[in-house]
């Protein structure tokens, strides 16, 4: 995302910098958190689902689920509840250019 100078905001409860920018620990946590935030989510699928639900919960509309991270009741949850959800696809990460400009951001 910062080589594409995309706004980016790392969420991990385990560190406080990752690549030169500062971390929150959680969704909560974001200084401005509404409907037109997009997060793409790089977890574990039993961790996806949390986040599903605290982005749910938080208003947040977009959800990318990176490659490795979806679950099937993480999508259901997240489609369910209205929120727009691309997964199954490629990592965002490794495809980069491709991703990027096939998405249309």
């Amino acid at each position: 995302y910062k080589a594409h100078y995309l706004p980016v905001i790392p969420i991990n409860p385990k560190a406080d910098e990752i690549e030169g920018l500062l971390v929150v620990n959680s969704l909560s946590e974001i200084p401005q958190v509404d409907s037109t935030v997009s997060v793409s989510v790089i977890t574990p699928p039993v961790v996806t689902s949390k986040v599903v639900s605290e982005a749910i919960r938080l208003g947040i509309k977009n959800l990318w689920l990176q490659p490795g991270s979806e679950s099937p009741e993480a999508v259901a949850l997240a489609i369910a509840s209205g929120v727009n959800v691309i997964s199954g696809g490629p990592c965002i990460l490794v495809s980069g250019e491709v991703s990027l400009r096939d998405s249309k951001l």
